[in-house]
């Protein structure tokens, strides 16, 4: 075996038990702190984080949007507000030689 392998066998070897002592640390420094908050009943804003509760208790009230008349309808109950693009049911009507007018709803 070279050199190179051994110190590469050795790099894996270091590998495994720097991964294993982390998890065991990681491991007893959560015990820690959940201790610690229980202790003190600490909450997450005393240590500067945002409480999980606080987003989801509050929702923004919803935003009544006005409501956009209809200006085109078919017979079929085909609608389209003249807004973005032309609907399908709309363009295969005006290909088969309808003109847009004639689907035009009358305000009232």
């Amino acid at each position: 075996m070279s050199e190179y392998q051994k110190i590469q066998q050795q790099i894996a070897e270091l590998q495994r038990q720097a991964d294993s002592l982390w998890i065991t640390e990681r491991t007893a420094a959560i015990e820690t702190i959940s201790g610690l908050i229980k202790t003190f009943d600490l909450k997450p804003s005393d240590l500067g984080f945002a409480a999980a509760s606080d987003n989801s208790s509050r929702r923004r009230p919803r935003i009544q949007q006005k409501k956009i008349p209809i200006k085109y309808q078919d017979n079929a109950g085909n609608t389209w507000t003249g807004r973005g693009l032309q609907p399908g049911w709309l363009n295969a009507a005006i290909a088969a030689g309808a003109s847009l007018d004639s689907f035009k709803v009358n305000s009232p």
